[in-house]
Parts: structure tokens; sequence; C-alpha cells
């Protein structure tokens, strides 16, 4: 992706510690945000499907103290 240039040689060592951090930190940074997503959505799955089943027995009560 990114190349870091150095112009003496004696650096390069450091240029890749430093660039191999930069790509682990991404990385990282990346499956928290994955993982932020996922969350989210069963967060919103689990708030729908408790709404919906609220309605059904509010629903299901209504016609059956009705009926």
């Amino acid at each position: 992706m990114y190349k870091f240039v150095y112009p003496t040689l004696r650096l390069d060592k450091y240029a890749s510690l430093i660039e191999n951090a930069v790509y682990k930190a991404l990385a990282e940074n990346k499956v928290r945000y994955e993982i932020g997503i996922n969350e989210w959505m069963d967060g919103w799955m689990d708030g729908w499907m408790d709404g919906w089943m609220d309605g059904w027995m509010d629903g299901w009560m209504d016609g059956w103290m009705d009926g």
C-alpha cells in the first residue's frame, strides 16, 4: 500500500517497523469497527423482535379477552 522512503539505509529497518505498526493499528481498528457494526445489528434485531412480540401479544390478548 504505502511505502515509507528514507534517505539512508540505516533508517530502513525502523521504517519497516513503523510501517508494520501502522498496518497492525489499522487492522485492529477495522476489526473493532466490524465488531461494533455487528453488535449494533444484533441490538437492532433484538429490539425489533421485542417490539413485534409485544404487539403480537397485545393483539392476541385483545382478541382473546373480547372474544
